[in-house]
């Protein structure tokens, strides 16, 4: 496939999302300061920096990178490209909300789910029109079309949690919540960052496309165990839920594997700033996996609990991390440089990241993670909050860096 930004909306479209994601993971970073170890999964403090984390960062990059990648892949223009100028301030007020409903005021929750599902069903609207108007058929495409329905039958589901909060309604409160983390997590966020995984490893890792046989066996895979597991929360049989959690595994293991298979066909091995963040990202997943595979045998909470934490803050924080130096310098030349080749100077592409500042980032964000995670399993809350603040001062970089990017102009270097 021909990856060419020919399709993608201009750069100022998305930059907001960029932006306000950023600072998301700064505010759920600090809201980790405030959390007691050991938590409880339930307790509030945490469940409000889960929602600022997965809300305010992973679902904003992963909204901004769609809004990109979408009419690429399907060789089509937005089908409504004003709605995604609605949906991250509809998104980043519903995120506040929720959490200010954890923190001290329980009813904004279900304001605050209101204006997280106005935002998805915008996105939803206009990914799934777009769709509709492409020609083109692949298991990309698809992932990106069902993680979608995963996304608003996760919100719906938060809103009955909400209400359920608030005793408007009558409903068993933690398979719902089993429930609800499942079908976000594994429903949207795995299944679509397998899916865009797949266009953009090969393309910025220098290597030859991942098979799409291969990316259908995971992808089908995750689809079925995200759908077995949430079954399982809300019917609460043990049988289905242990199918659900092998499923789980194999479809997170057929992943690794294409990964596997991606980092043997690079051309040459690397070791920069967006390299490092790939190996400590994938690493973090296979640690996750057998953390899980391990709770699974030996029913220890703390383990599942570790896995969580090696997906959120590990796999999924890096893999996003290590992108954005990527994707955001790749747009912004291609709209604003590219058109000047041969009338004047302009700065390679791999030029446009401060490369020593994102390796000073990645040491400082794995560092703390790394602390971070012995502070969990050792319930050390010191070491784990010196951990997040050394977590903090690396994304402080990387905000850095990537809105100096997004700031770039010919003018300026000239």
């Amino acid at each position: 496939m021909n990856v060419s930004p020919e399709f993608s909306p201009p750069i100022r479209v998305t930059a907001p999302y960029v932006i306000a994601g950023l600072l998301f993971y700064l505010a759920s970073l600090g809201a980790l300061l405030f959390v007691e170890l050991p938590a409880a999964p339930q307790a509030f403090e945490l469940l409000g920096w889960v929602h600022l984390h997965m809300l305010g960062f992973v679902m904003m990059i992963i909204f901004a990178s769609m809004a990109q990648l979408l009419p690429v892949l399907s060789e089509t223009h937005h089908a409504h490209p004003a709605t995604l100028k609605l949906v991250w301030p509809l998104l980043a007020a519903g995120t506040l909300l929720l959490a200010a409903g954890f923190y001290s005021a329980p009813a904004l929750l279900l304001p605050g789910g209101l204006a997280v599902l106005a935002a998805m069903a915008a996105f939803a609207f206009n990914l799934h029109r777009t769709l509709g108007r492409s020609r083109r058929r692949s298991s990309v495409l698809l992932s990106m079309r069902i993680g979608t329905l995963f996304l608003l039958l996760g919100i719906v589901g938060g809103l009955l949690i909400a209400l359920g909060l608030e005793g408007r309604i009558g409903i068993e409160l933690l398979p719902w919540l089993k429930a609800h983390v499942v079908i976000l997590f594994g429903g949207y966020v795995m299944v679509s960052i397998m899916g865009v995984s797949t266009v953009l490893l090969p393309m910025f890792g220098r290597a030859r496309r991942l098979s799409e046989n291969a990316f259908g066996r995971s992808f089908y895979t995750m689809v079925a165990a995200v759908t077995l597991t949430a079954a399982a929360a809300l019917t609460g049989l043990s049988w289905l839920e242990w199918g659900a959690l092998l499923a789980v595994l194999a479809a997170t293991a057929l992943y690794l594997l294409l990964v596997i298979r991606f980092a043997r066909s690079r051309q040459k091995r690397e070791y920069d700033s967006w390299s490092l963040h790939i190996y400590a990202a994938f690493a973090a997943l296979a640690a996750a996996w057998l953390m899980m595979g391990f709770w699974m045998v030996s029913g220890n909470d703390g383990a599942l609990q570790l896995a969580f934490w090696l997906l959120m803050s590990g796999f999924i924080a890096f893999l996003i991390m290590g992108h954005l130096y990527r994707v955001v310098p790749f747009l912004v030349w291609f709209e604003r440089y590219a058109p000047l080749v041969g009338e004047r100077e302009v700065p390679l592409l791999h030029e446009m990241v401060n490369e020593k500042l994102a390796k000073l980032q990645f040491f400082l964000s794995l560092v703390g993670m790394l602390a971070a995670t012995e502070g969990i399993v050792s319930e050390q809350t010191p070491l784990f909050h010196g951990g997040v603040a050394v977590m903090a001062a690396g994304a402080l970089l990387l905000a850095g860096n990537v809105v100096a990017v997004l700031r770039s102009r010919p003018g300026a270097t000239s």
